[in-house]
């Protein structure tokens, strides 16, 4: 199994789906994932991301309507 930390896209934070992943960066310029072995690790990087002002939320037009405001998307 595999935890994905994503940085910089529709949504940020962790997620195990590889295919909801895809859609959160997929079309979105200047996203960032990677993937993880463990959740405690994917968990420790989102962390110490966010901590450094290095998570980000990139919308296109239209975006909000399916992936929710931007306040809810970190």
């Amino acid at each position: 199994r595999k935890y994905y930390v994503v940085s910089a896209g529709r949504r940020t934070g962790v997620f195990d789906s590889w295919p909801y992943v895809q859609s959160l960066t997929s079309g979105v310029s200047g996203n960032c994932q990677k993937s993880y072995t463990t959740y405690e690790e994917a968990v420790s990087v989102y962390q110490h991301l966010k901590a450094n002002g290095l998570v980000r939320v990139i919308r296109n037009r239209g975006d909000e309507s399916f992936f929710g405001s931007i306040e809810d998307a970190m």
